[in-house]
């Protein structure tokens, strides 16, 4: 049970999995050799659980695919003032998987100038205008509309558009509208991302400091929302 043991280490640090290597398995085993396997196994998934390994935070909250719920933790983990650097660099990672063939998105030093996060945001202060993510910076202005499940509502993505753009151009900023859905949409004047770049963008990060707790809550999340 080696094999089960390095597995879990690896993956809980985000490395690559090398340690489980095959092997021939006899067609029959003794009593003994499967008493020995099943004594071996139950060691091996006592030290995942006792590790945390098979905790998840997500289950637990029940966040399910709660398209506020799940906006909600994707600000936290985009909030400069919650996870650091590490939220200048997701967000990076996340805007770098996006098509922008202008070049017009956030670099990662304009990121690191400071952006305030909001959710559920009414950037004109009208409630039937309201962004489930708003990232406003120095020099741009970025909303997130979040969609698991819930259809689009009428011209919902279209007022959003016009929405930021006009709040952006109060303070001479970039404006920018990404629509993200289970699979990329395309929106006239919207930049289509899905969860999967969300998913890419948690490992790639957190793969950089795979000790550090965020990383592991990171890795969890992107695991919840691959399967959206």
């Amino acid at each position: 049970m080696r094999g089960l043991v390095g597995f879990s280490a690896e993956w809980r640090v985000g490395q690559p999995i090398a340690s489980v290597k095959t092997a021939e398995v006899p067609e029959r085993l003794s009593d003994e050799q499967f008493a020995l396997a099943l004594t071996t196994l139950n060691g091996a998934v006592r030290d995942i659980l006792n590790r945390g390994d098979a905790f998840d935070p997500w289950v637990a909250a029940r966040l399910r695919r709660d398209e506020v719920r799940n906006a909600s933790v994707l600000a936290a983990f985009l909030t400069p003032s919650q996870t650091g650097d590490f939220a200048y660099r997701f967000l990076h990672a996340l805007l770098r998987r996006l098509d922008d063939p202008q070049g017009s998105l956030p670099t990662l030093a304009t990121l690191r100038h400071g952006y305030r996060v909001r959710t559920e945001d009414c950037p004109l202060g009208l409630a039937s205008e309201r962004v489930d993510l708003t990232l406003e910076g120095p020099s741009f202005l970025l909303g997130i509309e979040v969609k698991i499940d819930a259809p689009e509502g009428d011209d919902q993505f279209g007022r959003y558009v016009r929405t930021i753009t006009r709040r952006a151009r109060d303070g001479d900023r970039s404006a920018h509208v990404v629509i993200l859905a289970r699979r990329r949409m395309k929106v006239p004047d919207a930049i289509a991302a899905d969860w999967s770049d969300v998913a890419s963008a948690a490992r790639e990060i957190a793969a950089t400091d795979p000790a550090n707790p965020i990383s592991r809550v990171l890795r969890s999340f992107a695991a919840h929302v691959g399967g959206f």
